[in-house]
Order: structure tokens, then sequence, then C-alpha cells
């Protein structure tokens, strides 16, 4: 049986090379996904009521009220 093996061994120049490749890859994807993450983000908050959960209890006149409120 005359069995064919074909040299597929990787010389440490091939391998580092690739190695880097995929290093920066990655970090290039990584970064532009933090870049992604940051331009979607939500604006200024404001503090609010929200009507569908107020039962008009008047807790949040005296309780909840911020400084920057009315």
């Amino acid at each position: 049986m005359a069995e064919s093996q074909s040299n597929t061994s990787v010389d440490r120049r091939t391998f580092v090379a690739d190695g880097l490749r995929m290093v920066g890859a990655i970090g290039l994807a990584g970064f532009a996904g933090f870049l992604a993450g940051r331009r979607g983000g939500p604006g200024e908050m404001v503090w609010q009521i929200d009507p569908g959960k107020c039962i008009a209890c008047g807790n949040c006149a005296t309780h909840c009220v911020l400084d920057e409120s009315a």
C-alpha cells in the first residue's frame, strides 16, 4: 500500500503571519462593534410619571420628587 502524504507542515513565518492576521481581523471587528454600540445609545433621560401606572395616590409629590422636576 502506497499512502500519499501531502506536505502540509506550516513553517514558523507562515504561522505567525496567519496568527497576526487573525488577531488583527478580530480586533478590527471588536472595535467596529464597540463603535456601533456607542452610536446607538439612548439620549438624555428625563424624569416623568407613567400615566399607565399612576393611581393618583399623591406619593410622587412627597417621596419621589427630584430637584429638577416640577
